[in-house]
Order: structure tokens, then sequence, then C-alpha cells
């Protein structure tokens, strides 16, 4: 086990800690007023952003999918906002400005979505947020299939082959179209690139969580084609989901995901999952 070091000489109180994906930047949260970028070869640390932080209540920053943002909340008027710096041209966009908190916010692995928990009706100055549920925006305006369509698919009647040699022909295309499209699956989770229209933004912002209790810290994971995100839930109602959850993790066999000693399902105190089209 190694020697504890120190990361960072700011005379100040350091708090949020979170790395990129290949480890070799950190970002954080320094004072009630900066955001600092942290490089972990040469541990030289700078400030990316001067903003109303608060030195309470923080939201976490974290890095986007491809390392080139960063994701972060800052007061507006008594209120979190959700902002994005864009680290190679030093641009920062407030994404939300809505004169309600929105806390907590996370990437997709895909990169497609910004998770957060919000009560979209009520600011949570001066008493705090209550009664928060989860949300995603969308950053690109891009069309989802309609539910109808996937619904017919399950009815839909295989078409009958005549012969034994469109059989095989059809097998070949089938293996042809799988290996094609496991390829294009594969070079697309290694190339992950964010890309934001601001454009329309907060009109794409839907609620993915249930409508009653309280839920917060949202975390999105991919599984396949499947995008899953997980929340704490915070009231007794909550506890509803749980079997629906614990199918879920069956489901996904997490490795590291439960953080909890716990194993019956009353005393669970894990995040729910809840299955959303991705």
């Amino acid at each position: 086990m190694g020697e504890p070091k120190q990361l960072t000489q700011d005379l100040r109180n350091n708090r949020e800690l979170t790395f990129n994906a290949d480890k070799s930047h950190a970002v954080y949260l320094s004072g009630r007023d900066e955001v600092r970028l942290l490089d972990l070869t040469t541990l030289n640390s700078k400030t990316v952003v001067k903003d109303e932080l608060w030195a309470f209540q923080n939201s976490s920053p974290s890095f986007s999918p491809d390392g080139k943002y960063i994701l972060f909340t800052a007061i507006r008027n008594f209120e979190q906002d959700i902002f994005v710096h864009h680290i190679g041209s030093g641009q920062t966009t407030n994404l939300t400005n809505t004169g309600v908190t929105e806390a907590s916010p996370s990437w997709s692995p895909d990169g497609k979505y910004i998770y957060f928990a919000s009560n979209r009706t009520k600011p949570s100055f001066p008493t705090g947020m209550q009664n928060s549920s989860i949300f995603r925006m969308a950053l690109e305006n891009f069309d989802e299939p309609y539910r109808i369509s996937k619904f017919n698919e399950l009815f839909s009647q295989p078409v009958k082959k005549d012969t034994i040699t469109d059989n095989k022909n059809d097998n070949k295309t089938k293996a042809k179209d799988k290996k094609e499209e496991k390829a294009t699956s594969s070079s697309t989770d290694k190339k992950v690139l964010v890309t934001i229209d601001v454009k329309g933004l907060r009109d794409r912002i839907e609620q993915v969580s249930p409508a009653f209790g309280t839920q917060s810290d949202p975390i999105a994971i991919q599984k396949e084609k499947k995008t899953m995100f997980s929340f704490h839930p915070i009231t007794k109602e909550s506890t509803d989901y749980t079997e629906q959850s614990m199918n879920l993790l069956k489901l996904l066999k997490p490795k590291k995901l439960l953080t909890t000693e716990s194993t019956s399902l009353s005393n669970l105190e894990v995040s729910i999952l809840s299955l959303i089209e991705g």
C-alpha cells in the first residue's frame, strides 16, 4: 500500500474531486467561487471557471464521456443552474437558467443526455429542495421511435420462406448484418463525441422517475443498447420499486453498483434502477 500524497496546494477548502476517463486529469471545487482542473501527471492545477458556487450544498463536477466538457452547477438567484465548460475553447454555457434548482447533474455514458434532480414548480430557497424528481435533458434534437411502433413489432408476423435456398440466404444475411452491427457498436462505444445544441434545449427536458416521492443523485449506466439510471429514494413510497430494482440488478449483474452490506429487501438502501429506452 502506497503512502498518501497531497495533490493540491491551494490555501482553500478543496472538495468534490472527480477524475476523467483515463485518469489523466481531475476537476474539483475550490473555495466558494472556483472550478479547478488538475493535471495528475504534473500536479499543476488551474482555475477554469470563477463563479458563484457557495461553499456548501454543492453538486460534484464531472467530465463528459469524451473528456472535452466539464459539467458543474453554480448559483443564480439562490438556485443551482447547470453549466458546461468547454475545456478547449474556454467557453462556459448555462444549460438551464430556469429559476428553480437543478442539482446533482450527471452524464449518460453515450454523451446524449444529462440527468439531474429538480422540483420544476418550486424554488429551493430558502427551505432547500423538496419533493425532487429525476429529469433528463437531451443535448441534441433527435427523434426517438414511437412506443406504438415498438408495440407493433412484438406482434408482427414472420415472413414464411418457400424454399430451403431462401432460408440459407436469409441466415447468411442475418449473420452478416449481426457482424456489421457488432462492429459498428464496438466502434461507437470507443468514439463517444458529445455535441450540444443549445437551441430549444430546455424544451427537451423530460421527467424519467416516478411521479411520487423524492428522488436525488441520478447516475446513468449503459447495458448494450439500453440506458439505465439509478437514483436514491428518500421517502417510504419509493420502496414500492424495490422488487423491480432487484430484478434489474439480477439482469445487469453489476460488480460495484451495490454499496451497502444489507441483503434483505426491507433494508435495501441502494439506488433504484429505472429502465428507459436508449
